[in-house]
């Protein structure tokens, strides 16, 4: 490497390695609530995501947690639908619809709450999406999470690469989303419960998440919970 002030290039030894790419930030907020914020949905997400959690149900249980999914592209479809899993006891979390055999799939959920049913509430806006807006309509579409923020991108598509002989090859869409309960995603996104102006994650990110406005709003809605549903949804902004 050549480098001002050096008279020489220098020599370095490289090592290869495997790049973990970190999706998931977690930290409490006050009381005993905590917060988790998942950037995409990559191979090992449910694996950091399951680690964050345990540690912060150590000491105790969690009476409710955020989930945040602002500007969230999605990523991995079988990582999507494990964090969506990890909240739910069964039921269908996705459908996909395509003229063929092969582009038409469920993905259902299976025994296990990690929660143990606390209160859940996942932040959304604009950027979220594909395998994000999966997470969010299987939640609320089973009654386990508010939505608060804003209307998802609605990207409900799924691609598929089909090699060429060439070396090249072509990426075609070939299937639909549609969340449990039959609506679909694509070009129309998900409506949130409770909407927020304050919603899309800052470009200049807050030190902790409790000083984010949005994450500030879902808080004290999963305060409010303790009084009632219907108390904390009055008490929405």
């Amino acid at each position: 490497v050549a480098r001002q002030g050096e008279p020489e290039d220098l020599q370095f030894q490289l090592e290869r390695s495997d790049v973990h790419v970190l999706t998931v930030r977690a930290e409490p907020l006050p009381g005993p609530y905590g917060y988790v914020r998942i950037t995409h949905f990559n191979d090992a997400t449910p694996r950091d995501f399951n680690r964050q959690l345990a540690q912060m149900q150590e000491s105790a249980p969690l009476a409710g947690l955020v989930l945040d999914l602002r500007g969230n592209p999605g990523g991995v479809l079988e990582s999507a639908v494990s964090v969506a899993d990890e909240f739910l006891e069964a039921g269908l979390i996705v459908r996909a619809e395509g003229r063929t055999a092969d582009s038409r799939f469920e993905m259902s959920a299976t025994a296990g709450d990690r929660l143990r049913h606390a209160p859940l509430v996942v932040l959304v806006d604009r950027g979220s999406a594909s395998g994000a807006e999966i997470v969010a309509g299987a939640l609320r579409d089973h009654g386990r999470a508010t939505l608060m923020g804003e209307r998802t991108f609605g990207k409900g598509s799924v691609q598929t690469v089909m090699p060429l002989r060439d070396g090249q090859a072509l990426k075609l869409t070939t299937s639909r989303y549609f969340t449990p309960s039959g609506a679909s995603i694509h070009d129309r996104g998900i409506e949130p419960d409770v909407s927020l102006a304050t919603a899309p994650w800052p470009a200049a990110a807050p030190r902790t998440a409790a000083e984010d406005p949005a994450v500030q709003a879902a808080l004290q809605y999963l305060r409010d919970r303790s009084l009632g549903t219907q108390v904390a949804l009055a008490g929405s902004p």
